[in-house]
């Protein structure tokens, strides 16, 4: 593994526990599973201002004391979202 994998493996992990480990949605707890959300809808803006890597979003939020304009999800809730705009967790 090279210095920058471990890097943002680290930066990974310290994102994953300021924001609680699960996601806010439905629990799911497993890491790999969970991606940072914006809770705006408005991570295509800041992606094309910071740069593409998830590695980016991270510092980004860290940079900023990991504020609540984000949160956890799991994959198959952010894409729900990202698609319908509502998570079908939410509907049930």
């Amino acid at each position: 593994m090279t210095r920058h994998q471990r890097y943002a493996n680290a930066l990974r992990q310290e994102m994953l526990e300021a924001y609680g480990g699960e996601c806010k949605c439905c629990g799911e707890d497993i890491p790999e599973f969970l991606v940072l959300d914006h809770v705006n809808g408005d991570g295509g803006i800041e992606r094309r201002r910071i740069g593409r890597s998830s590695s980016a979003s991270y510092l980004s939020a860290k940079r900023q004391g990991f504020p609540d304009k984000y949160r956890l999800l799991c994959f198959c809730c952010n894409n729900a979202i990202a698609k319908t705009g509502v998570c079908p967790h939410e509907i049930n």
